[in-house]
């Protein structure tokens, strides 16, 4: 089937997804899981998706995974899979707008919500717990 794959720069390791699984609306009985590989294809971890629908997946700087959600929360993982922290993509204090589309850079996550504003969020390369 057909997967979203990221590669972390310099050719570090891959975060991959199922592209329905991540797409589509999550399931009882079974959680979409994301998949990190190191660049020659061997597993380093793996974990269920049990969070809504995901909206974009990639890389920060240090080899941390950031995975933001249209429920407006965005999380960072390190190569084993372990959550580091979880954030809200708000603006000026406010809480959690629907996420329609965004992307990873190098620094955090920039999110269009379903009321067309552009929202930025630094995400440190060493994230505490939320």
């Amino acid at each position: 089937s057909a997967q979203i794959i990221v590669g972390a720069p310099g050719g570090g390791a891959l975060a991959a997804v199922r592209a329905d699984a991540a797409r589509a609306v999550k399931s009882d009985s079974q959680w979409p899981r994301v998949r990190i590989l190191t660049a020659a294809l061997e597993p380093l971890a793996s974990f269920a998706w049990t969070h809504p629908r995901i909206v974009c997946i990639g890389w920060l700087r240090g080899e941390l995974l950031a995975v933001a959600a249209e429920d407006g929360t965005a999380r960072a993982y390190d190569v084993r899979g372990a959550m580091l922290g979880e954030w809200l993509l708000a603006e000026d204090g406010g809480g959690p707008e629907e996420v329609v589309d965004g992307v990873v850079i190098p620094s955090g996550v920039v999110a269009v919500t379903k009321s067309l504003r552009v929202i930025y969020l630094e995400l440190a390369p060493d994230p505490g717990p939320a």
